[in-house]
């Protein structure tokens, strides 16, 4: 066979994805604007020095770069304009003021040939890159005369020296201005062929030793007597400071002390930067050193960079002033305007002031005029404020200044002040009220003319905080005045002031704070803002609400349990301080549902009952009185099976702290209590892995429901159970306490000496509990450890010593137990916890006074028969208990309780009516007196009901029957009944079908004469040939004798089913002789054969359960035959009307058939002969009988057998088509009438 294997080929394409970056050549527009100014600009110069060569510039720090000055590109051309050759001789003079070059060297400013520098005493000096370049002379401004070069421009008035110095190349620029100051410039540039950070120093002593003034916007200083300004140019000369000579040197005068301090430009005296200057005010220094510099810009190599400044000497003429105003009033909450007008002859730059007439002559600006025109008359109208002057009269002036220091002649001005004021006062707003309308409260220093308070706004005191309110007084003159009055709102439990300091502190109490919030706040260093924030916490000054620094001192660990802090606000710039102390609570989620913290000394009491804690333990007493042994309760854990390292629920002694956990970590516990319910909690953290709840609520019958709830922290799922020991004071080995198990085994009720106490562990979350003398560490469970069951199962296991009991003893509900030194345990062996999941233990305790049920009964007597049950009926009720039920109490000498009735969650008092059934099978025949009793879940138990039972017995005991097959059961009372209960007891007529093997139940019907009672017989019919009994395990097994075809044997035994066709043919069936239960029955041994035979096979019956068995053997015949199955006795054919064209008669009965039955398996031959057709006159039919097939020639049927069909299937049937099969032909001369033949069919195996 020729095989294609077609194979699939995979092409994967692997396509990349290439990111190109294109680059574009973008044309950026690019222009020039270009402005003319009569102003000089403040940007230092940097200019570029031409080179042929290629200059490579290094990169530069962020912070060079951005210390750079801004660059002007000039070409030496444009620079040299106008400027001509000279000598260092050369000077310019104008108007008395002159510029020339000291010894060629320094340039030199003088008026009417007087220096305003004391000797030779100038000092320039460069810095670079933030250090004085080394200079052995006065500086740079001495340096290299022979190799100067000098210039003067005639247009501009300057003068100019260029020399090579060190690395640089530096141009001192002198320019006489209009004013008869002069512009100094030092231009320095780079030659150096990498970038340099270039600044400079300059300091000089004053030849005047006069005091000083500061100049307008602290621009420089004033010499008035010498007429001697200094003005550094702020915008390349920014730091500027004076002070005694030798002690300003280097940057001594600047604050810091360093290349970047700053100096008298800031307002302040440095490099004490605590006194304030003060413009145009006199100043002391006496032997006077002005320092001034620039820290330094980056300058690319070839480039410059220029340092300004300006310096006025002599042809001061101060400003021109006039007042149109002379006297004028205002209150001090007013302002008036003033007019007037001010020029200056040789200053463009000029200010207005008002000279205060206080003791300091203080100046208050009112007005800047810049770039003014010499002598330009200027109009001013300026405001002069109230607020400047003490109420009364005042005569102050307008002056003005101009930016050299030169001060005019004073205008003089009579103010009249008027004042309606008051101090006003802290206003203290408890949360929700409104602030006070009375004058005396809002103020104090009350001034003014009749002044009364007009009205004073409302304020929002919702929220606790500063607020301010406008109060306004008003005066006889009806002047009104607004003040802002400073408001407080508080919050009674949160706000605490302090009035002597002024400070207001806002902060609640009893914070609840997560363990998660806490651990993640000392990861990140912020616990101290973590407990800001939860407090919400506040603080301001009183007087203007200004925010406070507010800190925190606190001894909170990363553990539950109940915390102080301390919240300090401290006034700003100040030691004043305003403390108070909170507590915190580290909890794992805040408070919900009504519980709030308390302290460990909380307690919860009603009537006589009271629950507390004790040392961290949960504690129930009554009047004062306590169910325990001194102390002698302990609870402990019990992980994956087994107590913790180092712990149990044992006692250490007479030590109060046991083994366990109920009276650990005290102090690092929460307390909390939800009145609502009565109840109270401790929440500790335990085995620095687990959290405990332990909640113990007082009920509504005064009994306490204790409840542990374990959280697991860890990582991984943990087994968690729970262990509990308690010693009661009951009992002694003198003597004994009676313990009694209540309904269902929930617990005990132990009673002594006429007190009562009840336990009664949750069976859903401590299932497991015991009593004895010694009950901790497992002792009383039937295995003394976690996974030991106790009186829960209805079965003591050890005895008061721990000792084991065998056979158990057992226990019977609200029956007394004799127990000696009673110790009660309960436990759970765990569940298992996922991380940070939890699970909950309960149990309840019930001490003091214990109220039984009240029950009723309406019957006294009743009749029954034993099978019977009667119907009673009443009430019950309980005053103290939810939870009770109806007892049947027998008058059996255990005195046997039997519930009739239970009741749940039922109010107190509520009458409840039952109705209980009684059994007369609990009962022997006769009278008996009983009792109805009420039993509440505490053991406690109603006065006795009692009523008289007569009691009649009808019964039988059936035994079991077998009836043979077809026969009829028997009516004898002795042979159906194992035993007869009752008095004239008969049978009636009874009857059953027997035809078919197997089990049934019989009805039997006896009678006394006053009842019927039917009862079931179990009746077994058998086969005595193919039944057999196990009558001591009661099993009834038949299998039947069977014949098998030998076809069907051998088809099965080819396709492997012999047993399934034994088990079908054989039908063996197995029964329950006492109740008809089937029983499987197994096939153990099968010896048929595909043969003729006799064969066995053996069926066994097993019965479950009690191993019983019954085993039976079968005889297996096989045999068979070959037969005619059906075979019709006629075969008749159509009456036919003979002609030439009449080939065949056909048959009348179209569907005639032949079946045969071949059971033997094997093949066979069907042979036909026949006999000539003749009439009843014995003349012969001229005809013959033809088999006629399909694609075979017609074959006559003669008085020889002729072979007509063969095969070998077990049921064939021979059947023909209507025009095929055998045919009779007929001579068309044949006479009419009816004729009969006979065929003989031959069925043969042979071959």
């Amino acid at each position: 066979m020729l095989k294609k294997n077609k194979k699939r080929v995979a092409l994967f394409f692997l396509i990349s994805l290439i990111c190109v970056a294109v680059y574009g050549n973008v044309e950026f527009l690019k222009g020039h604007i270009f402005a003319e100014t009569a102003e000089e600009s403040n940007v230092p110069e940097i200019k570029k020095i031409e080179s042929n060569e290629d200059t490579s510039l290094e990169s530069l720090s962020e912070e060079s770069q951005a210390n750079s000055q801004q660059v002007e590109k000039v070409t030496r051309e444009a620079a040299e304009d106008g400027w001509v050759a000279t000598k260092y001789s050369d000077s310019i003079e104008e108007g008395g003021n002159k510029i020339s070059w000291k010894y060629g060297e320094s340039w030199y400013y003088t008026y009417n040939n007087n220096s305003w520098i004391d000797s030779d005493l100038l000092y320039t000096n460069l810095i670079v890159n933030d250090s004085i370049l080394t200079d052995f002379t006065k500086g740079f401004v001495w340096a290299n005369q022979a190799g100067s070069s000098y210039a003067k421009n005639p247009t501009t008035n300057t003068l100019r020296r260029s020399f090579d110095y060190q690395s640089f190349q530096i141009a001192i620029l002198q320019q006489l201005l209009d004013d008869g100051a002069v512009v100094v410039s030092y231009q320095v540039t780079n030659k150096a062929s990498v970038a340099k950070k270039i600044g400079v120093y300059q300091r000089v002593n004053l030849l005047d030793k006069s005091s000083v003034q500061v100049l307008n916007g602290f621009k420089g200083l004033n010499v008035a007597p010498s007429s001697l300004a200094l003005m550094p140019d702020s915008g390349t000369m920014p730091n500027w400071t004076a002070g005694v000579n030798g002690r300003v040197s280097n940057f001594a005068g600047y604050n810091p002390n360093s290349v970047n301090g700053v100096g008298w430009e800031s307002g302040k005296k440095q490099p004490d930067s605590s006194i304030d200057l003060k413009e145009n005010k006199g100043l002391y220094l006496g032997n006077t050193d002005v320092v001034m510099k620039n820290p330094g810009v980056m300058v690319q190599p070839n480039e410059s960079t220029t340092f300004k400044q300006i310096v006025k000497l002599g042809r001061m003429v101060p400003p021109a002033v006039t007042l149109d105003q002379k006297n004028m009033e205002m209150y001090k909450n007013e302002s008036i305007d003033i007019t007037g007008t001010i020029f200056d002859s040789n200053n463009h730059n000029y200010r207005l002031y008002l000279e205060m007439d206080d003791i300091n002559k203080t100046l208050i600006p009112l007005k800047d005029f810049a770039n003014m025109p010499y002598q330009e008359v200027q109009n001013y109208q300026v405001t002069i404020e109230g607020k400047h002057f003490k109420k009364g009269d005042h005569i102050v002036s307008i002056v003005g200044i101009d930016e050299y220091g030169a001060r005019s002649v004073a205008q003089k001005l009579s103010l009249t002040i008027k004042e309606i004021s008051g101090t006003p006062l802290l206003q203290k707003v408890k949360i929700g009220d409104n602030i006070q309308a009375d004058i005396t409260k809002l103020f104090a220093n009350i001034v003014g003319n009749e002044t009364k308070l007009k009205s004073v706004s409302q304020i929002d005191s919702t929220t606790v905080g500063f607020q301010w309110a406008e109060a306004v007084l008003i005066d006889a003159d009806l002047k009104e005045e607004s003040f802002k009055i400073p408001v407080a709102v508080y919050d009674a439990e949160t706000t605490t002031f302090n009035d002597i300091d002024h400070l207001v502190l806002d902060v609640k109490d009893d914070l609840e704070i997560t363990m998660s919030e806490v651990s993640v706040a000392v990861r990140e260093n912020r616990l101290d803002e973590l407990i800001l924030q939860k407090s919400e916490a506040k603080a301001w000054q009183a007087e203007n609400g200004e925010a406070v620094t507010m800190e925190v001192a606190h001894n909170v660990k990363l553990q539950f349990g109940k915390y102080e802090a301390t919240i300090r606000a401290i006034r700003k710039d100040t030691n004043k301080v305003h403390t108070k102390k909170i507590s915190l609570f580290i909890i794992d989620g805040p408070l919900k549902d009504g519980w709030e913290f308390v302290s460990a000394d909380e307690s919860v009491s009603k009537a006589g009952y009271k629950i507390e804690w004790d040392q961290g333990s949960w504690w129930y007493t009554f009047n004062g009185n306590s169910w325990i042994y001194k102390n002698y309760l302990e609870t402990s854990l019990i992980i994956n099976g087994v107590f913790p390292a180092g712990t149990s629920d044992g006692m250490a002694g007479y030590n109060p702290v046991g083994q366990g956990f109920l009276r650990k970590k005290q102090t690092e516990s929460i307390y909390s209590i939800q009145r609502e319910t009565n109840s109270l909690r401790r929440t500790f953290q335990y085995l620095d892995r687990y959290k405990i709840d332990i909640t113990q609520r007082l009920l509504e019958n005064n009994g306490v429901e204790i409840t542990y709830q374990v959280t697991n922290f860890g990582s991984d799922t943990q087994k968690i159970g729970l262990s509990q020991f308690s010693a009661t004071f009951f009992g002694s080995a003198s003597y004994p306490v009676v313990v009694t198990p209540i309904n269902n085994f929930k617990g005990i009720n132990l009673t002594y000496n006429g007190s009562s106490m009840v336990v009664i562990p949750d069976p859903e979350t401590i299932p497991n509990w015991a009593a004895g003398q010694l009950a901790d560490k497992f002792q009383q469970y039937n295995v003394q450890n976690a996974n030991g069951v106790g009186w829960e199962t209805g079965k003591r296991y050890r005895n008061d010593g721990g000792g084991l009991l065998y056979p158990p003893a057992v226990l019977k509900e609200n029956q007394p137990v004799r127990v000696s030194n009673t110790s009660i345990s309960m436990k759970n062996q765990g569940v298992d916890i996922a991380s940070n999941e939890s699970t909950s233990f309960k149990q309840i305790w019930k001490y003091g006074v214990l109220a039984p049920p009240k029950v009723t009964l309406n019957q006294t007597k009743a009749s029954m028969y034993r099978d019977q049950k009667v119907e009673i009926d009443g009430t019950i009720s309980d005053e103290d208990n939810m939870d009770y039920r109806v007892y049947l109490e027998l008058d059996d000498k255990d005195k046997t309780l039997v519930p009739l009735a239970d009741y749940t969650n039922i109010p107190y008092n509520e009458v409840q009516t039952y109705q209980g059934t009684i059994d007369g099978k609990l009962f022997s025949p006769g009278i008996h007196t009983v009792s109805v009793i009420g039993i509440d879940e505490y053991g406690t138990r109603s006065a006795a009901q009692n009523i008289e039972l007569t009691i009649t017995e009808l019964d039988a005991t059936p035994d079991i029957q077998k009836v043979k097959l077809g026969e009829a059961l028997s009516n004898d009372l002795n042979i159906l009944f194992k035993e007869v209960k009752g008095t004239n007891v008969t049978l009636k007529p009874l009857s059953m079908d027997s035809s078919v093997v197997g089990f049934q139940w019989v009805e039997a019907t006896l009678t006394d004469g006053k009842r019927d009672v039917i009862k079931k017989i179990p009746v077994n019919v058998y086969n005595a040939e193919s039944t057999l009994f196990n009558e001591k395990d009661a099993i009834a097994l038949d299998a039947k004798n069977t014949f098998f075809d030998l076809v069907d044997v051998r088809k099965n035994s080819e396709e492997g089913t012999l047993d399934e066709l034994v088990r079908q043919k054989v039908e063996p069936k197995a029964w329950d002789m006492a109740d008809g239960t089937t029983i499987p029955i197994e096939l153990i041994t099968n010896e048929i054969e595909p043969a003729f035979g006799i064969y066995s096979a053996t069926f066994k019956a097993t019965k479950e359960g009690s191993g019983g068995m019954l085993q039976k053997n079968s005889q297996l015949s096989v045999g068979g035959e070959l037969k005619f199955k059906e075979l019709p006795k006629n075969l008749d054919y159509k009456t036919t009307k003979l002609s030439q064209k009449t080939p065949y008669v056909e048959r009348i009965q179209a569907d005639w058939k032949i079946e045969i039955e071949n059971t033997i398996g094997s093949n066979w031959s069907l042979f036909a002969s026949a006999v000539s057709f003749e009439d009843q006159a014995k003349q012969k039919l001229r005809s013959a009988l033809i088999l006629k097939q399909n694609q075979i020639p017609d074959l006559v049927i003669s008085e020889i057998s002729q072979k007509i069909a063969t095969g070998s299937e077990t049921y064939p049937m021979i059947q023909w088509a209507e025009t095929a099969g055998l045919l009779l032909k007929v001579s068309p001369d044949a006479k009419v009438g009816n004729y009969q033949g006979e065929i003989t069919w031959l069925l043969s195996d042979a071959p």
